[in-house]
């Protein structure tokens, strides 16, 4: 089964370098890093999944899911994938 989910990268404070505020261009601030690699300014990257009607699931190695989320996720996959 493949889950449709918003990927998030968590940033730390120390990586920002400048905050340019949204304007008539961009629709959101734009967040300037120091890194070689867009990937390296992350500390780490979670997975937010929002299809389930009853919440949503956050897939982060540092928290594994609750016995309720994988119920709600276990009655999704059952009931969109047969």
């Amino acid at each position: 089964v493949e889950l449709l989910c918003r990927v998030m990268g968590i940033l730390p404070y120390y990586q920002i370098v400048e905050i340019e505020e949204y304007d008539s261009y961009f629709r959101y601030s734009v967040i300037h890093c120091e890194a070689d690699d867009i990937m390296d300014a992350f500390s780490k990257l979670i997975y937010d999944f929002e299809d389930i009607g009853r919440g949503r699931i956050v897939f982060d190695e540092c928290e594994p899911l609750d016995d309720y989320q994988i119920n709600e996720l276990v009655e999704y996959i059952k009931a969109t994938h047969n």
